[in-house]
């Protein structure tokens, strides 16, 4: 699901707060629905984690823009207290 998702090519705060902290519950991507969780990877350094996702956002005939290491360390700023994954609703802003 991640050739044609929302979630790679979309806002790259979502995508970046996915890979630091993982989601868990319903969500859609590509048109398929998917209930289950992906963990996060906070362990990996801003500048892999930037890499990897930029990789996404240019794979697949997309040309989305890069991520950066300093967009990886302000969200991973913004967030550092967190320990479980998103949901969908907190991603989206709708809590």
């Amino acid at each position: 699901p991640l050739r044609d998702s929302e979630w790679v090519t979309g806002e790259p705060s979502h995508l970046i707060r996915i890979a630091l902290y993982g989601v868990r519950g319903p969500i859609e991507a590509a048109g398929e629905k998917w209930d289950r969780e992906m963990p996060g990877q906070r362990h990996l350094a801003d500048s892999d984690l930037a890499a990897a996702l930029s990789y996404l956002r240019r794979a697949f005939g997309h040309r989305e823009s890069l991520i950066t290491a300093a967009a990886v360390a302000k969200e991973r700023k913004a967030n550092g207290k967190r320990t479980e994954p998103w949901t969908v609703a907190e991603l989206l802003g709708e809590k």
